[in-house]
């Protein structure tokens, strides 16, 4: 129990943590925040965001660092015998996982808005973060996303949270967000950039690799400089 009360800073509540004070937290907040993951497009929300005061934080992941991910929660696995069909040029992942693959590279694409085509309605209200950014930099991210949002930052909490953030400030292989590279076949990584499609991967400045070589290159990261400054459009 102990390690999920640090895991998710539960241990800053009041004790014993039940209903009545969680309740009392948020009540006594002028901010609210809710995880959304079903809402298919963003311009479906378009008359809340114009009525409400709502800011939006799109956090996207590396595809094939979601697959993995998916992968290993969901059990859903990769035939062996696919993978004998690499000589063929048919391989092909879970049919599940396809379908999972192309539905998050879909969505990442239908949500994704660089500050010269955003619709007027979401100017100032849309932020995009990375995952693998907020791995590694954490605090430069928080910091951002504090200020999007317009909360003033709590240093203090946040030492006591991340620690020293210098070590986020370098690639390191042994960071969670680049953990797939371990994870997935090359045959793997190669149909899922497929399904992608490389367009997928410049938008989000995620790197391509051709083979295992590059996959396993420990001094080299796979999450490049952005194109496009969409901190906050």
């Amino acid at each position: 129990m102990e390690y999920y009360l640090t895991r998710t800073y539960l241990n800053y509540l009041p004790h014993p943590i039940n209903n009545d004070v969680i309740t009392s937290v948020c009540l006594s907040k002028s901010h609210r925040l809710i995880k959304v993951c079903r809402l298919y497009s963003l311009l479906e929300a378009e008359d809340l965001i114009k009525r409400d005061d709502i800011r939006i934080i799109f956090l996207v992941r590396d595809p094939r660092g979601m697959a993995a991910s998916r992968m290993r929660f969901t059990n859903i696995t990769t035939p062996n015998e696919h993978f004998n069909q690499v000589i063929y040029g048919e391989f092909k992942l879970h049919p599940k996982m396809e379908e999972v693959v192309s539905d998050y590279c879909h969505w990442l694409k239908v949500n994704y808005f660089t500050p010269l085509e955003h619709p007027v309605w979401l100017k100032h209200k849309y932020m995009m973060i990375r995952y693998e950014d907020l791995e590694r930099k954490r605090k430069e991210t928080v910091t951002k996303i504090y200020n999007f949002i317009g909360l003033k930052m709590r240093f203090d909490v946040l030492n006591s949270i991340f620690g020293d953030g210098e070590q986020f400030e370098q690639y390191d292989l042994t960071d969670n967000s680049e953990q797939w590279r371990h994870k997935l076949k090359m045959e793997e990584v190669v149909r899922i950039q497929e399904v992608c499609s490389s367009d997928i991967f410049k938008m989000f400045s995620y790197i391509s690799v051709a083979n295992e070589k590059q996959l396993l290159d420990n001094t080299t990261s796979l999450v490049g400089d952005l194109l496009y400054n969409v901190d906050s459009v």
